[in-house]
């Protein structure tokens, strides 16, 4: 009975996978070239729809991903009606009308269920989608701004809704990804009935959504050596030897990887700011094609396209293919590219300078 319960169980899970590939619009993966430095754009505007300006920079990009702040009618003070799926979805329709060739991701948190996402709607309405504690109550965790309700991955229903929710924006052409944040975050022994089910059930769901909507990115947050998923971000990407082992970690596992600093108050997006020369040097030092650097808050609010930190001048700086990889002697890596630009990073110190070649 075990044996014939198991192989029930392996069918299924195959089934669903052929089933969510079949339905699901092949997405395009980011464009990748050393011509300047590799970058990506994720955040949002919480006062508004972008201007066509900013939509138009932004555009620029190989990568951008729309974050959960968008629009006026999110977060904690938000409901289901605020349908922020739509509202990610029709900001990368912008993006996409204005360039075709962008790849366009679409957050979603893989573990609290925000209530002004449309899916709560459905949550709410099948308590049993939510996780419980072990004494029947829904349990909570602690989001940003509010302890959140979290999803049941050990539920088929509970997945279908979330596994739908980013294949349906990919069919709509305007998505061709979505970002799961939290993707490797487990639940503490003992505060639910079955958290190694529901962990071992989350990143299996993940790896399965990953596969459904490749050649798409979806991006798993901090998911650095996990297998099966295409993308990984490397959040908070600080120029240290462990940042630079996480960095280095998601790429030899050959995702597309986002070396992310700014979201927090540990450098500034400027080249005023040494750290964040630490971390362009440090990104040079480790990249493979599939890498890409980004930099800023994860919100903005404001009319002006000064306000959203949308394009650095280091950005339009040459950089060329690398002339070999990065050699390192008392602890400093050192790395040359064709266009002349060079980059120096300590290892111990962590600080680092990228000196460019002239346009």
């Amino acid at each position: 009975h075990f044996f014939t319960f198991t192989m029930t169980l392996y069918v299924l899970s195959v089934a669903l996978t052929v089933s969510l590939m079949a339905n699901c619009q092949a997405g395009q993966p980011p464009r990748f070239s050393w011509d300047t430095l590799p970058v990506f754009y994720h955040a949002s505007n919480s006062s508004g729809p972008f201007t066509d300006e900013a939509i138009n920079i932004m555009a620029k990009y190989p990568m951008v991903t729309i974050e959960k702040f968008q629009g006026t009618c999110n977060y904690a003070r938000g409901t289901p009606d605020c349908d922020q799926e739509q509202v990610i979805i029709d900001t990368l329709k912008r993006v996409k009308t204005a360039n075709a060739n962008v790849s366009t991701i679409m957050y979603m948190n893989s573990v609290l269920d925000f209530p002004y996402y449309k899916m709560h709607a459905t949550m709410q309405a099948n308590k049993g989608y939510m996780l419980h504690t072990s004494s029947g109550a829904i349990f909570k965790k602690k989001g940003d701004h509010f302890d959140g309700d979290v999803f049941d991955w050990t539920v088929d229903g509970m997945v279908q809704l979330y596994t739908d929710t980013c294949i349906n924006a990919t069919k709509t052409g305007y998505v061709d990804g979505c970002f799961a944040d939290r993707a490797v975050e487990n639940i503490s022994a003992g505060a639910v009935a079955h958290e190694s089910d529901w962990n071992g059930a989350h990143l299996k769901a993940l790896q399965q959504l990953s596969a459904a909507i490749a050649p798409g990115p979806f991006v798993a947050n901090h998911a650095y050596s996990e297998p099966g998923l295409s993308a990984a971000m490397v959040e908070s990407c600080f120029a240290t030897a462990d940042g630079f082992s996480e960095y280095q970690a998601s790429l030899n596992t050959g995702k597309i990887t986002q070396c992310h600093c700014g979201g927090d108050t540990h450098l500034k997006c400027t080249e005023a700011d040494p750290k964040f020369n630490s971390t362009i040097a440090m990104f040079l030092i480790g990249a493979q094609p599939g890498a890409y650097f980004g930099c800023g808050a994860w919100s903005y609010e404001g009319t002006n396209v000064s306000d959203f930190n949308l394009w650095l001048d280091v950005y339009d700086r040459p950089l060329g293919e690398p002339l070999a990889n990065a050699t390192i002697a008392n602890d400093v890596y050192t790395r040359h590219f064709a266009s002349g630009t060079w980059a120096e990073w300590n290892i111990t110190s962590g600080v680092g300078q990228v000196y460019w070649a002239s346009n």
